[in-house]
């Protein structure tokens, strides 16, 4: 790849994601101010800042994958399961530990020494980074490997 096609990565990548986010952290202040109110502890409002993080985004980026798939194929049920797995190729190694681990961990922390305001934001962007590097590996790779495959099957003639 060339090193001018690279140049326009992170604007791919934010363009990509910078919705999703957005969703994200209005569902992180969400979901930590809303099990603080209810449980009133803060281990388990840095869980429900996670789980609404989480929620908000998947919302997005599986909304905005469905449609992209629709576009791509016309049957219902093969958009939906081309979704399910560029959804789970891209995000899911990074996820597993992201959610139930990292996210809430940092979170937690940085609330705790931060206060809720200034702490949930910052929990997040931490996460953040060890987020990404997985997810955006994952998906260039994913591209490649259909960039690959949609040029077999122009050679071969299918």
């Amino acid at each position: 790849m060339h090193k001018k096609s690279w140049s326009k990565k992170p604007q791919e990548w934010l363009r990509r994601y910078w919705l999703a986010e957005l969703a994200a952290l209005l569902c992180a202040y969400a979901g930590y101010f809303m099990t603080l109110f209810l449980v009133h502890h803060p281990i388990a409002a840095a869980f429900g800042a996670s789980i609404g993080e989480t929620t908000g985004y998947y919302i997005v980026i599986l909304s905005k994958e469905l449609l992209y798939c629709r576009r791509q194929d016309k049957s219902g049920i093969k958009a939906l399961a081309r979704t399910a797995v560029h959804v789970l190729t891209e995000f899911g190694p990074a996820e597993a530990l992201d959610s139930l681990v990292l996210r809430p961990l940092f979170i937690g922390i940085c609330a705790h020494y931060f206060g809720a305001l200034a702490g949930v934001l910052t929990g997040k962007l931490v996460s953040d980074v060890t987020f990404y590097v997985p997810v955006i590996i994952s998906y260039e790779l994913r591209r490649k490997f259909y960039a690959q495959s949609a040029k077999k099957k122009k050679i071969h003639g299918k």
